[in-house]
């Protein structure tokens, strides 16, 4: 069967993604041609741009329009984890123009739950983007714009009984394909929600579409599928580091998931 590739993300690229951890006092000056979401984790920092003077105290989300000049003072010297994302594009100037006018603040302070579910989305974007930007340029698009959407159900949510994923399985489905060699006791996770294992894999299903075991199947392929990508390991190393002694087992599952064989995809992905 001919690959198709839809379009509908094409109208918007991730520029850069990364993350910075600082444990001194700094002071960061850089020029931003593209907007940006910066996501202060923990510490506080103060972001100087244009007129403005943000404060900010972690947990934290900003937003930076484009072609501005700005500067992070970290002045106490506390631990400061940042985590930014720039982007560009029609859809993404739609973007901050619509939190530069819905919220003119300029920041948006977190709780618990949000704080988590903007650390898995930006970790899953600066993983991708340092992998493989170009493969994985839809998914970085799409886990954007969930990270909006979350960010819209905790400015105005939903009345919670028209809210599905009681249980936080979207949570759990991502945390699963950031790290999907992890040792997981669905048993006890089912047990924690006050579930049965049974009623949680039904759960699970009906917010991924698909079996508890094969999701997590899927994640490790796609893992797979990311290190063959970088053009740094042979398809038995890949294999043998991911616990697929079996290459030809392996071969299967892969071709299943990915639509080509490990060979075909390192020959098509690798830069």
């Amino acid at each position: 069967m001919t690959e198709k590739k839809l379009d509908y993300f094409n109208d918007m690229e991730i520029v850069y993604a990364s993350r910075v951890l600082i444990l001194a006092p700094s002071k960061k000056f850089v020029s931003s041609p593209s907007p940006s979401f910066e996501f202060i984790r923990k510490g506080s920092v103060t972001l100087e741009y244009g007129n403005r003077k943000l404060f900010l105290q972690g947990p934290v989300l900003t937003w930076v329009p484009q072609d501005v000049s700005l500067r992070f003072i970290n002045e106490t010297g506390d631990f400061y984890d940042h985590l930014w994302v720039n982007f560009s594009g029609e859809r993404g100037k739609r973007i901050i123009e619509s939190f530069m006018k819905n919220c003119p603040q300029g920041y948006i302070e977190l709780n618990k739950d949000l704080e988590k579910e903007l650390e898995v989305a930006f970790m899953r974007i600066v993983n991708d983007f340092h992998t493989h930007k170009e493969v994985f340029h839809d998914r970085m698009v799409f886990t954007l714009e969930k990270m909006i959407w979350d960010i819209q159900q905790y400015l105005s949510p939903l009345p919670v009984e028209t809210s599905k994923d009681i249980y936080h399985i979207n949570t759990l489905a991502q945390k699963i394909a950031l790290n999907p060699f992890e040792e997981y006791d669905f048993e006890a996770i089912a047990k924690e929600k006050n579930i049965s294992l049974i009623h949680f894999r039904r759960l699970f299903k009906e917010v991924t579409s698909l079996p508890l075991h094969q999701y997590l199947l899927q994640q490790k392929i796609i893992y797979c599928a990311r290190l063959l990508s970088s053009g740094k390991y042979q398809v038995k190393e890949v294999a043998l580091s991911c616990n697929f002694p079996d290459l030809g087992n392996f071969s299967r599952l892969f071709t299943k998931y990915m639509h080509c064989s490990p060979r075909e995809y390192l020959m098509k992905n690798k830069r």
